[in-house]
């Protein structure tokens, strides 16, 4: 199994953070999160749902 399938296989998993790089990201048609560091990211979760 190559790494990409695994990191997919791991998203059942309840919980599971999955890191994966730009690349793979792409070929996912997932977007790069540009944050400047983690609390921020976490917050972007709610963006859209503020700005909607």
């Amino acid at each position: 199994m190559n790494t990409l399938e695994q990191k997919l296989n791991d998203l059942d998993n309840v919980g599971a953070v999955v890191e994966l790089t730009a690349e793979e990201a792409e070929m996912l048609g997932l977007t790069i999160e540009t944050a400047e560091n983690e609390e921020d990211a976490l917050n972007a979760r709610f963006d859209e749902v503020e700005n909607g």
